[in-house]
């Protein structure tokens, strides 16, 4: 059985790159006008992981990232 492991990793120009082994990669850039859809077809996990980044590297994400990114975890009931 193949475990699933997600990878999550900022690029250099400001996108978010989250690998798994089941999505393949979704790239998410900071002002994407679709930025919403992006973070809604996250699973938990990859929420949370994500959450956690954003915390202890505030300044590399502007405020409005991270708002949606707050408003999508609260929507899916994800507590940081």
């Amino acid at each position: 059985m193949l475990q699933k492991e997600n990878i999550i990793k900022l690029t250099g120009n400001g996108n978010i790159v989250i690998q798994d082994n089941v999505n393949g990669n979704i790239t998410i850039n900071q002002n994407d006008p679709k930025l919403v859809d992006k973070l809604q077809s996250l699973n938990n996990e990859q929420l949370m992981i994500l959450q956690q980044i954003v915390s202890e590297q505030s300044n590399k994400f502007i405020e409005q990232f991270k708002t949606l990114l707050a408003n999508v975890a609260s929507q899916k009931n994800i507590v940081k």
